[in-house]
């Protein structure tokens, strides 16, 4: 389950709430795909893609995609909307490979084809 319930949601709402939290990942994993070989901020994926819901939920959707292993935490920073340093994420790159690793069903994955972009 990648939505945290601690507001001990239940039944119809709690499985809308998963709902919406799978569709922000997909979201915010596909603007990593099609830029694969870019860094981006929680604020940055936030307005580009998700302006309509609340930062944290960007967040919250780069934390599950960092643990599911699709992005990674970059050592790069930019400055972020109240004035400090905030971190910088990419899609997940294998060691040793030349293409990024993204996702062909939820769970799997697969190498992106560079030609394409």
């Amino acid at each position: 389950m990648t939505y945290y319930n601690t507001n001990e949601l239940e039944g119809e709402a709690l499985k809308k709430a998963n709902q919406n939290t799978a569709g922000q990942e997909a979201i915010v994993l596909e603007f990593f795909e099609r830029l694969p070989s870019m860094r981006f901020s929680p604020e940055r994926i936030h307005k580009a893609v998700l302006p309509h819901v609340p930062l944290t939920s960007v967040r919250r959707a780069i934390t599950n995609l960092t643990k599911k292993g699709l992005l990674r935490k970059t050592k790069q920073m930019t400055l972020g909307d109240y004035g400090t340093q905030v971190h910088t994420w990419q899609l997940n790159w294998e060691e040793g490979r030349t293409k990024p690793i993204t996702r062909t069903k939820p769970g799997e994955a697969k190498p992106v084809q560079m030609e394409l972009f």
